[in-house]
Parts: C-alpha cells; structure tokens; sequence
C-alpha cells in the first residue's frame, strides 16, 4: 500500500541521485521510471515558472554551498499538463 497521496521528490547531494514516487511521476510528467537523457535535477529546475525561477535557484544553490543550513520556499511549478501549480518546499 502507499504511504502518501503527496508528490514525493528527493535529491541526494552525496551521489547526485534523486528519488520519486509514482504521484510525483503522475503529476510532473517527469522522475527516475522515465527514460530522459538529462539529470532529473535539470528539468526540475526548468519546470519551475520564469518568474521564480531565479530567487529560488538562488535559494537552493545557497544551501547547497553551505550559506544556507535550510531551504524553504513556495514557488510554482509545471505539472504534466503545461499548467503551473503551487509549490511548498520544506
């Protein structure tokens, strides 16, 4: 059974791999069981909208250089279906 109806995404900085859930597949069209020849880590940033698209690289890429111990933001990102949804990222 699942655990979650939530879109689950993850990203490990240590091996550069990432993780998904099949909601998160269903809903952005994109994830580890879909054959792409880019990292999933490229198309997740290009999925986020063009208007917070740079604040929130600027964000992640802060705490990915140790600037930043914590990421939170709340953005829209692309689903499947070419319309944008709100994201919160905790």
């Amino acid at each position: 059974s699942l655990a979650t109806n939530d879109a689950v995404f993850e990203y490990d900085l240590l091996i550069d791999q990432s993780w998904n859930n099949q909601a998160f597949i269903d809903l952005f069209g994109f994830g580890n069981s879909v054959p792409n020849s880019q990292s999933n880590s490229i198309i997740w940033r290009s999925r986020v909208h063009p208007d917070d698209r740079k604040k929130v690289i600027k964000k992640l890429e802060d705490s990915y250089s140790g600037t930043s111990n914590f990421w939170s933001d709340e953005f829209r990102f692309q689903k499947v279906n070419g319309n944008y949804g709100f994201n919160s990222q905790k």
